[in-house]
């Protein structure tokens, strides 16, 4: 019924073979190696570190505010700000991790100007209830 049923050690020609580069076959062969999975760990932290920094710059500002020290504590959030957009200008979208929410252009304009506005405020307004 099947004429195309192989016999037990028979060998499929070379013919019917898909290539290497079609299979992925070096590229998987270079991955799988005794440090493999170091190398795949190792990526995926890379890939938050930027947005790591971020964070610990926005919760020491969180921190200043809470102890009243609001326009430093506001301050540092807009730098964190800039801080994001300079990552997120500089990073490939794969490196960028969780700072890649929109197209660069778009997430850099919109990480200056959130910047920018905290700044402003932080460094304008004179007085106020926590002073």
């Amino acid at each position: 019924m099947n004429r195309h049923k192989r016999r037990e050690g028979e060998q499929v020609p070379s013919h019917n073979k898909p290539p290497a580069s079609v299979t992925g076959a070096p590229a998987r062969e270079a991955m799988h190696g005794p440090d493999a999975g170091y190398r795949a760990r190792f990526s995926a932290v890379c890939e938050h570190v930027p947005f790591g920094v971020v964070a610990l710059v926005a919760l020491i500002a969180v921190v200043r505010v809470v102890q009243y020290h609001w326009r430093e504590g506001s301050a540092l959030l807009g730098s964190a700000l800039l801080v994001a957009a300079v990552f997120r200008a500089t990073l490939p979208k794969r490196r960028a991790g969780l700072l890649a929410v929109r197209s660069r252009v778009v997430d850099v304009v919109s990480y200056c100007a959130l910047a920018g506005c905290v700044l402003f405020i932080a460094l304008t307004i004179q007085g106020g209830p926590l002073s």
